[in-house]
């Protein structure tokens, strides 16, 4: 249930799909960072889908962390992962880390769950915790995926505003919101400078 609940009841692509998705992750910021001796953090781990390859993709003498508000899972990450210091954090910040503490913060399909005032609330937060010169990496739904959207909401995310979905929890995966390209590009250009931007395209799975 952990795992259907954060992602989908697959056992194969939860493992292999989470492999192939930390693979992407250390060769897209090896050309930005030596990933040695670092500090990582993955900001919304589930069940450790990626951050459990980590150490076994990268030098060993890196320090890992995941966060994660669901504490189920976040205890299940304690009894079955090892060599990762596994915390639980709120839907809103702050972390309990001191200001500048990581070199590396990512958060796969994380604000793709949040509401507008979140991506403000969690972008601040991150930029007191990285290191000078430390990379984000974060994923959104963006315009690949306004196919789902209906034309009145389609209208408004074409306006550069966020959209926001679901009649359940934020922060639960049937709670969506949509980012555009702009509102991305502003809010990630008032404390820190965009090094990597890619659009996303269209899956077989939706």
């Amino acid at each position: 249930y952990i795992i259907f609940e954060s992602f989908q009841l697959n056992y194969h692509e939860f493992y292999y799909g989470g492999l192939d998705t930390a693979k992407f992750i250390v060769e897209l910021i090896s050309n930005y960072i030596k990933i040695d001796e670092i500090s990582i953090l993955e900001w919304g781990c589930g069940p450790g889908r990626i951050i459990r390859h980590l150490p076994s993709l990268t030098n060993s003498n890196c320090n890992y962390f995941a966060t994660d508000y669901n504490s189920k899972s976040v205890n299940w990450c304690k009894e079955n992962i090892q060599n990762i210091n596994f915390d639980i954090n709120d839907l809103e910040p702050p972390l309990k880390y001191s200001n500048n503490f990581f070199d590396f913060i990512y958060g796969i399909s994380v604000l793709t769950h949040l509401s507008e005032k979140n991506y403000y609330n969690w972008y601040e937060e991150f930029i007191r915790i990285i290191k000078p010169n430390g990379i984000i990496l974060l994923t959104t739904h963006g315009e690949a995926s306004t196919e789902k959207l209906k034309f009145a909401d389609k209208k408004i995310f074409n306006n550069n505003s966020i959209i926001e979905k679901g009649n359940t929890a934020e922060g639960h995966r049937t709670f969506a919101s949509y980012a555009p390209e702009y509102f991305i590009k502003n809010l990630f250009s008032t404390s820190s400078e965009i090094i990597y931007y890619k659009k996303g395209e269209p899956q077989d799975w939706g």
